[in-house]
């Protein structure tokens, strides 16, 4: 089978041919060996077609008419086959990956984002009762230290201290002292001694 300068696959049913026949062709038969495959018509629709379709444009695999083959796309539309043809096929084959790097990512951001959002509504949520509870509290202790100063109230004194003879410098200097300036009136002090 050396000797063969000429396959003429011409004008059959042939859509593409395999890895091992595409071998046999390009290396085993003859180095000088051109094939004829014109009227075939040649798949370029699905991924499998890639190999096939670069084959058919490397310098090295001798083709007769090359530039006039046609292969038939996805949408039963003939084209010529050009390196045009190789990026949409390439297009093809990756298309599962890219759809799977899509659902992977929106997997792991679509929770990562609900997540989020919780997180962030649930410490708005505790911030905002944090906030009216200390509104509360300081809206009920302005109203008592009011009462206070007023002499309004159920209370007679704000604060009741007891301290033996050992704290009554501190008792009366610092700590009395500084609760007539916060309440703005004169505390009484009563002291039992015993």
């Amino acid at each position: 089978m050396g000797n063969i300068e000429v396959l003429d696959l011409s004008h059959n049913s042939i859509t593409s041919l395999n890895q091992k026949s595409r071998e046999r062709i390009s290396s085993s038969i003859s180095p000088k060996l051109s094939v004829i495959l014109d009227g075939n018509p040649l798949s370029c629709a699905v991924c499998e077609d890639y190999e096939f379709i670069q084959w058919l444009l490397l310098d090295s695999t001798h083709v007769y008419n090359r530039k006039k083959l046609t292969c038939r796309n996805g949408h039963l539309e003939n084209e010529q086959i050009t390196n045009m043809t190789i990026k949409k096929l390439k297009d093809i084959c990756d298309a599962p990956l890219k759809q799977r790097q899509l659902i992977i990512t929106l997997s792991v951001l679509l929770p990562a984002s609900i997540l989020l959002a919780f997180v962030v509504l649930y410490k708005r949520v505790k911030l905002r009762k944090k906030k009216r509870r200390l509104e509360e509290a300081t809206r009920r202790l302005e109203e008592a230290t009011r009462k206070l100063q007023s002499g309004d109230g159920s209370y007679k004194y704000a604060v009741l201290l007891f301290f033996c003879d050992e704290d009554n410098k501190i008792a009366i200097d610092d700590i009395k002292k500084n609760l007539e300036n916060a309440l703005g009136r004169r505390i009484t002090t009563e002291r039992e001694t015993s």
